[in-house]
């Protein structure tokens, strides 16, 4: 076993934004993860990750993942220090939660021995682990989950896959992060999103209003008060709404590109602050 730092332990597993929106992560999620082979099968590109909070995370033919801790396979390791219960913190936010919820999500992950090779070649599975071993522990943990009804896990871990694209409303609205959301990615993928559905919108309105006017120009909708009146509010309500797009779409670009030169500036600044180092005495 290598040594590992405890201190690392709540980053290593901790997924504290998902605890803030855990109410609402059924609109994002799947009930379990489906096996490797089943997300094979789905064509799904697999990303290694290790922010525990994007484990299983998926858009379009995309889904992270995060490697299995070493420590997490040592039932000793285990035992010594992830079983200790703080009574004043939620139970299924301890770190004993935490890793029994993410050895869960790999039990579903890993049914089969086709799922252990897919797991060993990606890397999410220690390479020297045997199938034999494998099935034995994963047999032990989910009977021990399936008996000890006392066992908590975290409850995000009640849910599979979550959907990236859900998980950004959910975070933008619950949480106030307009710009970002949970996760966004690069700016080539929020462009290419947003944009091309921006183009079909307009693209839909352009013909509306073609087919407005030549309605007006008839001598049937030119002459119908209703329909000039319909058509007045509704080019009126367009250029409003086609106002407020651009203006979203400004900030949106705007304001992190505002946010990289605000960091350079800070970082340029502790740099030249910083005193010369001292390689010879």
């Amino acid at each position: 076993m290598h040594r590992y730092d405890l201190s690392h332990i709540p980053r290593e597993l901790g997924v504290p934004r998902l605890d803030k929106i855990h109410k609402h992560l059924w609109l994002a999620g799947t009930a379990d993860a489906h096996p490797l082979h089943q997300q094979k099968m789905k064509q799904r590109e697999f990303v290694i990750t290790e922010r525990t909070d994007l484990h299983l995370v998926w858009w379009g033919n995309h889904m992270f993942v995060k490697p299995v801790p070493r420590f997490l396979l040592n039932h000793k390791f285990f035992q010594d220090n992830l079983c200790s219960n703080d009574p004043e913190v939620d139970p299924t936010t301890t770190m004993h939660a935490n890793a029994c919820g993410l050895l869960l999500s790999y039990i579903q992950l890993v049914k089969y021995e086709s799922n252990f090779k897919i797991a060993i070649d990606l890397g999410l599975l220690p390479k020297e682990t045997k199938w034999g071993k494998w099935l034995f522990f994963a047999q032990e943990i989910d009977s021990h989950f399936t008996t000890n009804q006392m066992v908590l896990i975290n409850r995000r871990y009640m849910y599979g896959g979550l959907h990236r694209v859900s998980l950004n409303w959910i975070y933008r609205f619950t949480c106030n992060k307009w710009i970002d959301g949970y996760w966004s990615g690069q700016y080539g993928n929020f462009s290419e999103r947003y944009f091309a559905w921006l183009l079909t919108v307009f693209a839909y309105v352009s013909v509306i209003l073609s087919a407005m006017q030549v309605g007006l120009a008839t001598q049937q909708g030119g002459g119908a008060g209703y329909f000039d009146r319909a058509s007045y509010g509704i080019t009126l309500a367009l250029l409003i709404g086609t106002a407020g797009s651009v203006a979203i779409i400004g900030i949106s670009v705007i304001l992190p590109v505002l946010r990289i030169l605000r960091s350079l500036a800070r970082r340029n600044s502790k740099h030249h602050q910083a005193p010369a180092a001292r390689w010879l005495p």
